[in-house]
């Protein structure tokens, strides 16, 4: 394959063979930096069960970031098969070391030090490497160690229900081919693992001890003629601890009988506790003290002597130290939590760099709300009044939280309640700044005290202390922006960054605004949420990679070029925002991309019994059941992309399709009365396709910010919304629309009755969102129906029940009455459903009769998700070694 083009990988060379396949060195041609290669053999990639996990257990790894540990860049996927995308890791590896010889004491002990710390930080996150030996670490040329292929033996191996020794990964995968192989890794195993029984962290300890071993002594700790040989000696027999060498301290000798332990439960059982032991060896011993005794008159004067000596070396060294020793430059990444986010992307440094602050589930493992935890403290604490206030519906209550330049505030969007709010750090209860629209777009809080935010759609400004806002900058129509979002202040500055939305991809961009309202400096195109590190960094997100380039603010321009410093971050296609946040003193911090998880349809009776799953798991979302209740169309997320689309599952055959996609997003469909049509939008409006057909219709053009709501049941309306106002498009005539309802309250997931007298809709105008029912389309009777809060109506087909689910995710029912104005009963339960309501609106449809319920439920466990967050110190730094 050398020569030969992989995706945008040119393949420069091979680097090795194994029992999943090859390993080629590449060149990433999109970033210009080096990579290894790991191409899944053509066996492994026909085993489907196998490469499902492989995929599985590459996400869960990629997660991983820490300075001893070879990263995962990607996986990906040509006509040739999956290949594995990894960092390139210069060096000899471990085993080519030790077969030079025995390797001294103190290199030794540094080596099982960084190993140590990369086994705390995987097992820290439930992930057990299961083939660690001499040929899966490398050390670079000044020391670094780096462990290879952490856990990729778990997504090799069978399932754990069937273990034997004939299927154990190191066994099965090369036998017969590699016998050398098969001899180092055997030697290697932990007796349970070679017994076949379930394994878990305490097996890489064993196989930390025999690397240990072997790197003091030269010779492996269990050795034979065959692979008979080595695992009966790791079943029985005991390593020859004389062999040691007569330097290596007492304490690291206990250590190794401790991790060499047969039995899993005698055996050390945390690499923690090894890391100590190791650490605790490496500090210099303490000086012996001087039993003679010598007269107190002699002693004195040389003791004070000596200490006004120590005295003045200590103060020369103090100085010496903070006037000509340069600061610690090295370029660190750790992980300071895996907490379960329901949005990756709501993470904040504060600007001491001391705080991180992150939305993620409360003690009950559901109510989200905001933490903050020290990034020096293994401890977080939750910010009481931040979650999900009661009656209230959506899935977050804090968003896009930011902090105030002394690093005491955290300001945060409250969409549920429409307010922008702030809470102090050390206690008491969030305050309101001021009222906002029902958008949030990010807010930014300058050195002077003013906070710019964005409702998601434009940029306002407002006093810290509170006050009304006041619009700073319209959007520019010749462009075709649709927003401005993620507002960032410069330090000690009025000026700040923003990211302008565009329907035309070509002319998003990153400006430079100022609170004087004057027009702003374009910075930087295709690109989305800017930040600024001092002392002159423009920090921004591009294609899932974080870049840095210089800025001059003096000038207002970009100087140099981009210089990447992270990658595969959290970012939504659909408004622009990462997941990155930094500090102003140098702290980067950022969680690994990924969408939403994966979901599945249940059928329900009214009485709350499951009838039967339908399709596959699939990242499901805006599911609308067709008329003839036949097919679902639905929105489909794509991992990989980044964008939606539509797709079809047929009821009948549980075979999903494509039905239309884009390069950007696809949402809204909505079903045509006869189930023969779908209308969704577009960057461009509204488009309409026929179910069978392969061209696509414009409607309604536009470039301004709507929703898709209904198709009217005779065909004639298709009823869309924009921020204030609910609208009908008629598709006969002018197809010029019609506003029918206004209101400065948020209105949302509007449904008509199937005779068209009624229109249900969901409307925030209190503290919590609420299921209205008026006339159609004079929008007049206006009645509420729910109580408690109530979201997604859902008509029966004769008009006389309407569904909607309560903010506890109950099914409930509600009786409409047959007269001329709008009369409903009170709402009863028909059962409590496992819906996740953070997976988007439109989670559930009903049949015409009523009697039979389609909802979306989690697949993926999402509880169970931890999502780490990757702290980085002093990344300008190396900005600064690259250029």
């Amino acid at each position: 394959m050398i020569g030969s083009k992989l995706a945008h990988y040119d393949i420069t060379g091979h680097l090795g063979s194994g029992g999943m396949g090859d390993v080629y060195q590449a060149t990433d041609s999109k970033l210009g930096r080096s990579v290894a290669i790991k191409v899944l053999s053509e066996a492994f990639a026909r085993d489907t069960d196998r490469v499902m996990r492989f995929e599985r257990e590459a996400r869960v790894l990629a997660a991983l970031n820490h300075p001893n540990i070879a990263a995962i860049y990607g996986l990906e996927q040509v006509d040739r098969g999956k290949f594995l995308v990894m960092e390139l890791v210069e060096g000899e590896t471990l085993a080519e070391r030790i077969k030079r010889g025995p390797i001294p004491v103190a290199e030794s002990l540094g080596i099982a030090k960084q190993i140590a710390e990369a086994l705390e930080e995987a097992h820290e996150k439930g992930i057990i490497h299961r083939d660690l030996k001499p040929a899966n670490i490398k050390v670079t040329s000044d020391g670094k160690v780096k462990v290879l292929d952490f856990g990729l033996a778990k997504a090799y191996e069978a399932d754990a229900s069937n273990a034997n020794l004939s299927n154990s990964p190191t066994i099965a995968s090369i036998a017969g081919t590699n016998v050398g192989v098969i001899m180092g890794t055997a030697a290697y195993m932990s007796p349970e693992q070679a017994k076949g029984r379930p394994v878990d962290r305490r097996t890489d300890i064993f196989a930390f001890g025999c690397i240990l071993y072997e790197m003091l002594t030269g010779r492996r700790a269990f050795d034979g003629e065959d692979v008979s040989d080595i695992l009966s000696a790791v079943l029985r027999m005991e390593p020859d601890l004389r062999l040691i060498p007569a330097d290596v301290p007492p304490p690291v000798r206990n250590l190794l009988r401790l991790c060499l332990e047969k039995s899993a439960k005698n055996r050390r059982a945390d690499a923690t506790d090894v890391r100590l032991d190791i650490e605790e060896a490496l500090k210099p011993a303490e000086p012996a003290a001087v039993g003679a005794h010598v007269p107190r008159s002699s002693v004195l004067p040389w003791i004070l002597v000596a200490v006004l000596t120590l005295l003045v070396v200590a103060l020369a060294l103090t100085a010496w130290r903070y006037i000509q020793l340069p600061r610690d430059t090295t370029v660190r990444r750790f992980s300071v939590g895996a907490p379960y986010m329901p949005n990756t992307n709501q993470v904040a440094v504060s600007p001491d760099g001391r705080l991180v602050t992150y939305l993620a589930v409360g003690a009950d493992g559901i109510t989200p709300l905001l933490w903050i935890r020290p990034i020096d403290s293994i401890t977080a604490r939750s910010l009481a009044g931040t979650e999900l206030a009661t009656g209230t519906t959506g899935a977050q209550a804090a968003l896009h939280p930011f902090w105030s330049p002394d690093s005491r505030f955290i300001g945060f969007f409250s969409p549920a309640e429409r307010k922008l709010k702030k809470i102090d750090v050390r206690g008491g209860a969030p305050q309101t700044i001021c009222e906002m629209a029902a958008g949030y777009g990010g807010g930014t809080w300058s050195d002077s005290g003013t906070i710019v935010f964005s409702d998601g759609a434009t940029l306002y400004r407002v006093p810290a202390g509170g006050g009304t806002p006041i619009r700073i900058l319209e959007l520019d129509v010749s462009k075709q922006e649709t927003a401005h979002r993620f507002p960032f202040f410069l330090s000690n500055s009025d000026q700040f960054l923003f990211s302008a939305w565009s329907t035309d991809e070509s002319k998003r961009a990153i400006y430079l605004g100022s609170l004087d309202g004057t027009k702003p400096t374009h910075l930087l195109a295709a690109a989305s949420m800017p930040a600024f590190a001092p002392p002159g960094y423009l920090l921004y997100q591009r294609e899932g990679t974080l870049m840095a380039q210089v800025f001059n603010v003096g000038s207002r321009r970009l100087e140099g070029d981009a210089v990447p410093i992270a990658e595969n971050l959290g970012f939504n296609a659909g408004n622009g925002r990462s997941s990155f946040t930094v500090s102003r003193e140098g702290t980067l911090a950022y969680t690994a991309g990924g969408g939403p998880t994966r979901s599945q349809l249940h059928w329900y009776d009214r009485s709350g019994k499951e009838a039967r799953v339908v399709g596959s798991p699939d990242t499901y979302q805006q599911v609308r059941l067709s008329p003839n209740e036949k097919v679902v169309v639905y929105q489909r997320w794509d991992i990989d992309s980044g964008s939606t689309a539509i797709w079809t599952l047929d009821l009948t055959s549980g075979i999903t399709s494509k039905f239309f996609s884009i390069p950007g997003n696809v949402n809204d469909p909505v079903w045509s009365p006869d189930s023969r049509q779908v209308a969704f939008r577009l960057p461009k409006g509204i488009v309409v396709k026929d179910l069978g057909g392969t061209v696509e219709r414009l409607l309604f053009a536009s470039d301004q910010g709507l929703n898709l709501e209904d198709w009217s049941s005779d065909g004639q309306w298709l009823v869309f919304r924009n921020r204030r106002s609910i609208n009908a498009l008629p598709l006969l005539g002018d197809l010029k629309p019609n506003r029918l309802f206004e209101s400065s309250f948020v209105q949302d997931e509007v449904r008509l009755s199937h005779d068209g007298r009624w229109v249900a809709f969901m409307a925030a105008e209190a503290d919590r969102a609420e299921v209205y029912v008026a006339s159609f389309p004079s929008f007049t009777q206006r009645r509420q129906v729910s109580n408690s809060g109530g979201s997604q109506p859902r008509w029966r087909k004769d008009g006389r029940e309407l569904f909607y689910l309560s903010t506890d995710a109950k099914l409930m029912s509600v009786a409409i009455g047959p007269g001329p104005v709008v009369e409903s009963g009170p709402p009863k339960v028909l059962f409590q459903t496992k819906i996740v309501f953070n997976q988007g609106v439109d989670q559930f449809d009903a049949t015409a009769d009523g009697k039979r319920f389609l909802l979306l439920e989690a697949f993926d466990r999402p509880q169970e998700v931890r999502t780490p967050i990757t702290v980085v110190l002093n990344w300008i730094d190396d900005i600064k070694r690259v250029k």
